[in-house]
């Protein structure tokens, strides 16, 4: 099989940056009950057992890995805080040289099946209309779910982000989205190699805001050329640390900050979640100081 790079470029397709936290790692809702697993054990949503990467079948087969399930989601911009099932939607997994693809159901669920235990994995979401979803995963010993990955129609990612951001989307490049949970102003981010235009960030109220200059709550960067990138966080006062919770991103070496993820030509990378501590300001006004 083609590695993900090597495969022609698919229809554009974006995730809404309004939704993406309620999605990062959360399980919630129809979508979370679809396809997460059982915690407490090592059953799987279908009966199956896993045992250190292996899938034990209902009827006592073996398959090597593990399964992903997930949920497609299609986001409507004007319906925030709304979503639908995104039917038919390709999902591949590509790890080394190889690549498995699936397709939605009509309810938007997928499963991926045989994926290796404990390695970086790149999992995709394409469909006509849409700009395609790259997700850089970590896979655990045991079949996971990573919920619901919403996606938005190209024609609205156009409207909201690249109109107001006076930038053309190239289809040979990548766009990187990256967050912070709870709400930091004065955040920055470093992507490593620099590449692209950028970074963009939205306001207090989610909107593009093309004077700010640091991450309140998310922020892009367009027209990345495509690769392997560094992620990382700073804060002036603040701790920050990367959520590896948020099904997305590979790990990096001796750095709680930062985050590897792959972004793909034509693809919109998931976000890479941060979070920042109290700055010494904020404790001292806490303790009446």
């Amino acid at each position: 099989m083609t590695s993900l790079l090597e495969r022609p470029l698919l229809a554009l397709c974006c995730i809404s940056l309004f939704a993406m936290a309620s999605a990062c790692g959360d399980d919630d809702g129809d979508a979370g009950a679809d396809a997460s697993t059982d915690a407490g054990n090592n059953a799987s949503v279908d009966g199956s057992t896993t045992d250190g990467g292996t899938t034990t079948g209902m009827d006592g087969s073996l398959a090597a890995g593990l399964r992903i399930r997930g949920v497609a989601l299609e986001f409507a911009a004007n319906m925030i805080g709304s979503e639908d099932a995104l039917a038919d939607a390709e999902v591949c997994v590509s790890y080394d040289d190889n690549e498995d693809c699936v397709n939605s159901d009509a309810d938007g669920n997928f499963v991926l099946e045989g994926v290796p235990n404990e390695a970086e994995v790149l999992i995709t979401i394409d469909k006509p209309g849409y700009l395609g979803v790259a997700r850089s995963l970590l896979t655990s010993n045991r079949d996971m779910g990573i919920g619901g990955t919403r996606v938005m129609a190209t024609d609205d990612y156009e409207s909201l982000y690249e109109q107001p951001g006076g930038y053309t989307t190239d289809p040979d490049k990548a766009l990187l989205v990256f967050g912070i949970a709870p709400n930091r102003d004065g955040t920055r981010v470093e992507l490593s190699p620099a590449s692209g235009e950028g970074p963009f960030y939205l306001d207090e109220n989610e909107q593009l805001d093309l004077n700010r200059n640091s991450l309140v709550l998310w922020g892009f960067q367009a027209n990345v050329d495509p690769g392997e990138y560094t992620v990382e966080i700073s804060h002036p006062d603040a701790e920050c640390a990367y959520l590896p919770t948020a099904d997305s991103g590979w790990p990096v070496d001796g750095s709680d900050t930062a985050s590897r993820v792959m972004a793909p030509a034509g693809y919109m990378t998931w976000i890479v979640l941060f979070t920042c501590g109290e700055s010494a300001e904020d404790a001292g006004a806490a303790d009446g100081g």
